[in-house]
């Protein structure tokens, strides 16, 4: 698979988005044609259940109105996230999601491990997560479905790709931290 690393930071400008609230970075990343979703404040649920309609990541939207109401419904205090995998772009947006105890397995372990088995990470954009993981974004334009880590025993590390999303700075949730992008 072709990854084109900094593809992510040219294609997102995301100069000081983790300096905004969610509120406000929500409305410059869905300017940026970043597709924006929301989830309940200080948690990773969709503000919108499914039995009033929702559906998760494909509720996602670059719409103003549409996140304007959200917002107005749900509280600006919401969590926000975007769908990895295929984008309107025609790229693919694949997440390297590297966890961290006590919550999962240390993915610095495994990754550490596989850095010495030969795998080359590419400078790319990356965020620090609330509890202290990593986030790093790769672009794509190959449709294939990303490997999945599960199956490779990549205890904490997760591959996020088509029909996942991943958090976006600045979200905060409980016990920890906000999101954080190291390169902005």
């Amino acid at each position: 698979m072709t990854i084109v690393p900094d593809a992510a930071r040219i294609a997102w400008d995301l100069s000081g988005i983790s300096d905004l609230t969610t509120f406000e970075a929500a409305f410059v990343l869905a300017g940026r044609g970043v597709p924006i979703w929301l989830l309940s404040a200080h948690k990773k649920v969709p503000v919108i259940p499914k039995a009033d309609g929702g559906s998760g990541l494909n509720d996602a939207t670059t719409d103003p109105e549409t996140l304007e109401r959200w917002f107005d419904r749900y509280g600006r205090g919401c969590n926000i996230a975007t769908p990895t995998g295929l984008q309107a772009s025609g790229w693919q947006l694949i997440v390297l999601d590297v966890d961290l105890p006590p919550n999962h397995e240390d993915g610095r372990i495994v990754l550490n491990r596989l850095r010495s088995e030969g795998l080359e990470l590419s400078p790319t954009l990356t965020a620090t997560t609330g509890s202290g993981g990593k986030h790093y974004y790769y672009w794509t334009q190959e449709t294939r479905k990303p490997l999945n880590s599960a199956r490779l025993g990549w205890k904490g590390i997760d591959i996020l790709g088509q029909g996942q999303s991943v958090i976006l700075p600045p979200s905060k949730f409980d016990g920890g931290q906000g999101y954080r992008f190291d390169n902005d």
